[in-house]
């Protein structure tokens, strides 16, 4: 989704960043997770994960709907559910 918004908007604005970053931190902890599933990695990943659903939910996904053209978004929705 997210080369798909940068045509449409600023690839560089904070909102982009921290998406990026959030799927760099949920996979450090879950190759923690896969090594050591201790309770405190296990709540930390928990805890990451649902940051990051409500970030996309609430920030992500309207910015796609504001900014991405009816058709490309239908397009992009096709190339999701492949």
């Amino acid at each position: 989704m997210l080369p798909a918004l940068a045509r449409f908007t600023d690839p560089h604005q904070p909102l982009i960043a921290r998406v990026l970053t959030d799927h760099v931190q949920i996979r450090s902890c879950a190759d923690q997770v896969a090594g050591d599933a201790d309770l405190a990695t296990l709540k930390a990943l928990g805890q990451e994960l649902d940051g990051h659903i409500r970030r996309e939910e609430r920030e992500l996904f309207p910015l796609l709907e504001q900014v991405m053209p009816e058709g490309e978004l239908a397009r992009l929705a096709e190339r999701l559910a492949r």
